[in-house]
C-alpha cells in the first residue's frame, strides 16, 4: 500500500464477468472458487504452482547476500533506514518529517461515530504535536515495542474516516509495528503519552506504553542481533506462557524473536517443565518504562523456523498462500495486512527487509520488465512484486495462457459502470481482474542482487 498518496487508488476495481452464483446444496467455496474469474479449487493451493515452477528449490540469495541486499537498501534509499546506527537529527529535518503527515483542513472526514469532524480537532492535535519545543539537534533514543502497535499520522486514537461509515478506512492509521521492532524516539507529545519514532521502514507516532526504552542500547541490540532465534512463519504465532504471567503473545509472519541460550534456560521454568517447547527472549517494560528482557515459550509444534527460511520460490510461495483468505486491513487494522504488507511479511521469512509502501518496493530490486510489460509475463518468475499505482501483489505463476497474483486487496466492481463492491481479503486472481488487465501494471520486480 502506498500511504503517500491518496486513499482512493488503493480500492482496486475488479472487472467481473458475472455475478456470484447460488449453488443448490453445501459450501461452494469448498467445491469451487467461482468468486473469481478464471480461478479454479486447486490454483488456491501452493502446491499448484510449486508444481508449475522451473527450479523452485533454487537459493535465490544466499544468507550472507540478503544480509547485503538490506545493507544496500538502506545506504541507497532515504525511506530505508539503519536504526541501530540511526545519527543525530536537526530540528529542522524532525520537523519536516512530522509535518509531512499533513493535517486535513476542509476535507470531508468523519469519526468512528459518523460525526464530521471539526477544525478545532487539528488545531489541537497540532498543538499536541509539541514542535515548538524541537531541539536545534535532536539526540535519538532507543527503544524496542513491546507488542504489536500501531504508527499514527498524528498523536491520536482518533479515527479519521473517508465516509461515515464504521468499516471506512482510518485515514489516520499509517501502518503498525511488531514486538521486537527496534526503533528511535526522536520526538514526544505535549501530553508525553505519544513518541515520533522512526523504525526500519517508517516514521510516524506510536503510544510510549508500547515501548521500551533502552537505557543500555548495546545491551539492546545484543538481543536483536544475537545469532540464534525464531523466526515466525505462521500467518500469526503465539507464546505459550510467560515469565511475568502476561497473556499469550502474538508474534505475526516475519518476526524474529531471540532464543535463549541453552546454559541459562533453567530446569523449570514458571514451574513448567520446558520439554517440547522453545524458549525465547521477549520484550518488557520495567516499572520506569525501561527495556527488561523476559522469557517465553513457544511449541516446538508452532509454525516457526529457527533462523531464516532459505531464500527459494518454494518457500515464498508457501509462505504467502498462508494468508490467503484473510481480512484485507489497511494499515494494519484489524490485526490484517493490506496489500504492500503482504509483500513484506512474506519476505520477511527469507530474511529480505523490503519497503513499507507499494510505491516504494516497486524502486528496490531487479526490473524484470525493461519497459517492455506485455511480453515478460511468459518469463517472469513466481515470487516476483507487480506493482500498479497504489497496489502491491504478488505474482503466482502462468496457466493456461493467463497469469496468476496472490494479493490482498479492498474492493471489486462486479460489472463496469456498476456500484464498487467490498472483497476486503487476500485472493488469488489473473489479470483480468484488473481495470486495464496487463497494462494496469507498471513494474515488476525482484529481490535479489545487485541493486
Amino acid at each position: 500500500m502506498n500511504r503517500r498518496i491518496c486513499w482512493g487508488v488503493l480500492l482496486l476495481l475488479l472487472a467481473f464477468p458475472q455475478p456470484f452464483t447460488v449453488w443448490a446444496s453445501g459450501n461452494p467455496l469448498q467445491k469451487t472458487a467461482k468468486f473469481t474469474p478464471n480461478v479454479t479449487e486447486p490454483m488456491l493451493e501452493a502446491e499448484f504452482w510449486i508444481r508449475r515452477t522451473s527450479d523452485p528449490d533454487k537459493v535465490l540469495l544466499a544468507p550472507e547476500e540478503t544480509t547485503r541486499f538490506n545493507r544496500q537498501l538502506a545506504a541507497r534509499f532515504e525511506f530505508i533506514k539503519e536504526i541501530e546506527n540511526h545519527p543525530e537529527v536537526s530540528g529542522k529535518e524532525l520537523k519536516r518529517r512530522i509535518g509531512s503527515y499533513r493535517l486535513p483542513y476542509g476535507e470531508n472526514r468523519y469519526n468512528a461515530r459518523g460525526e464530521p469532524m471539526v477544525d478545532g480537532l487539528y488545531d489541537a492535535l497540532r498543538e499536541e504535536m509539541n514542535l515548538t519545543a524541537l531541539p536545534e539537534k535532536v539526540i535519538p533514543r532507543w527503544g524496542v515495542t513491546v507488542r504489536r502497535t500501531s504508527i499514527r499520522s498524528f498523536p491520536t486514537t482518533q479515527e479519521s474516516l473517508t465516509a461515515p461509515d464504521p468499516d471506512g478506512f482510518d485515514l489516520f492509521q499509517e501502518t503498525e509495528a511488531d514486538i521486537w521492532t527496534p526503533l528511535v524516539i526522536l520526538h514526544r507529545s505535549k501530553n508525553g503519552q505519544w513518541a515520533f519514532v522512526q523504525i526500519y521502514h517508517y516514521n510516524g507516532w506510536m503510544k510510549l506504553k508500547d515501548v521500551a526504552i533502552a537505557d543500555n542500547k548495546e545491551a539492546l541490540f545484543g538481543f536483536l542481533n544475537q545469532p540464534e532465534f525464531l523466526v515466525a512463519t505462521g500467518s500469526w504465532v503465539e507464546s505459550q506462557i510467560t515469565e511475568n504471567g502476561s497473556p499469550k503473545i502474538r508474534f505475526m509472519m516475519g518476526t524474529r524473536i531471540p532464543l535463549v541460550p541453552r546454559e541459562r534456560i533453567p530446569r523449570e521454568l514458571f514451574r513448567h517443565n520446558p520439554q517440547g517447547n522453545y524458549v525465547v527472549w521477549v520484550p518488557a517494560r520495567d516499572a520506569k518504562g525501561l527495556f527488561r528482557p523476559v522469557m517465553a515459550y513457544i511449541s516446538t509444534q508452532a509454525d516457526v523456523h529457527p533462523g531464516y527460511l532459505p531464500y527459494t520460490r518454494r518457500n515464498l510461495l508457501k509462505q504467502v498462500f498462508k494468508m490467503l483468505g484473510e481480512r484485507y486491513s489497511w494499515g494494519g487494522t484489524f490485526e490484517g495486512r493490506d496489500c504492500s504488507r503482504l509483500l513484506v511479511d512474506t519476505y520477511r521469512t527469507v530474511g529480505i527487509m523490503l519497503p513499507r509502501n507499494a510505491s516504494e518496493q516497486m524502486k528496490v530490486g531487479l526490473d524484470c520488465f525493461e519497459n517492455n510489460v506485455g511480453k515478460c509475463f511468459d518469463r517472469l518468475q513466481p515470487g516476483a512484486g507487480l506493482y500498479m499505482p497504489g497496489h502491491a501483489m504478488l505474482f503466482i505463476g502462468n496457466h493456461d495462457g493467463k497469469s496468476y497474483m496472490i494479493h490482498s486487496t479492498a474492493a471489486y466492481r462486479n460489472i463496469p459502470g456498476e456500484e464498487i463492491r467490498p472483497v476486503r481479503g487476500v485472493v488469488v486472481t489473473d489479470m483480468s481482474v484488473l481495470k486495464e488487465g496487463i497494462r494496469s501494471i507498471r513494474a515488476a520486480r525482484e529481490f535479489i542482487l545487485p541493486l
